[in-house]
């Protein structure tokens, strides 16, 4: 199973490289079912991986001028605050057991993974929907991109995704960013916001397992690399149908266990 967890987070820094965001939406599930940990903590722990995996592919961009600076931190800003929030305010307030009906009942676990197959599932039709986003008629006003960050980021902490896979479409359709540029951009806003949620929760977790984070970083860091290549020389369309039908298949069997689950 170890194995498995390892070859899964190469995936995900291959797709984050390619695409700038999507690979995060399987951290969670990989952290859950090949590393056993429980996913409030997988969440913690996935701000971590994804905001460093974030932060070297920005860099990356940024070299080659495909980061809009600020437009980004008019939407990394917003998105903070619905991150932090969330995970230090709305999770920690959640009982358990959230709702028993004689065979079946709901634990906060198994909604937050629920909450997360069904972000999966339309991750997964972005991924696989042709061409581009559309060009929005007319761009939101300022309050109006901030109330969109901060709802994508309110998201990405009750889950402990990325948000990539909402953000990039987000920047192409609202501020007509082209892909390249969106990706980027992406990237900035989630190196921003994973890293410093995973400093808010940290402060407020006992001892965390760096050995194991130490670990999966450096894996997920060689694919992210591995993906900025390919991006180059595999074409995007062929690569994003794929990780959208695998995206798809296990968002899907992930739902089916969660309401399948007594």
């Amino acid at each position: 199973m170890l194995t498995l967890g390892y070859l899964a987070t190469v995936l995900m820094g291959l797709a984050l490289g390619l695409f700038g965001g999507g690979g995060s939406i399987l951290t969670v599930p990989i952290l859950v079912y090949f590393f056993g940990l429980e996913p409030v903590l997988a969440g913690t722990y996935s701000l971590f991986l994804v905001g460093l995996t974030a932060a070297v592919g920005a860099a990356h961009a940024l070299r080659r001028g495909r980061v809009d600076a600020r437009r980004g931190f008019a939407f990394a800003v917003p998105g903070l605050v619905g991150v932090v929030g969330v995970r230090r305010g709305l999770l920690p307030a959640l009982p358990e057991e959230l709702l028993n009906l004689g065979h079946w009942h709901l634990t906060r676990s198994g909604l937050v993974m629920s909450v997360f197959a069904v972000l999966m599932v339309l991750a997964a039709a972005t991924l696989l929907q042709p061409g581009s986003p559309r060009p929005a008629a007319a761009r939101p006003g300022a309050s109006g991109f901030a109330l969109r960050g901060l709802g994508i980021g309110a998201l990405t902490g009750f889950v402990g995704a990325g948000g990539g896979f909402l953000i990039t479409p987000a920047l192409m359709v609202f501020a007509r960013l082209p892909l390249a540029t969106a990706a980027g951009t992406s990237l900035f806003v989630l190196a921003m916001n994973g890293m410093l949620a995973f400093a808010a929760d940290a402060a407020h977790l006992g001892a965390l397992d760096w050995r194991l984070l130490g670990a999966l970083s450096v894996i997920s860091l060689a694919g992210i690399f591995a993906g900025a290549e390919l991006a180059q020389r595999v074409p995007e369309a062929r690569l994003k149908r794929a990780f959208g039908i695998f995206v798809l298949v296990t968002g899907s069997l992930i739902l089916a266990q969660q309401m399948l689950r007594s």
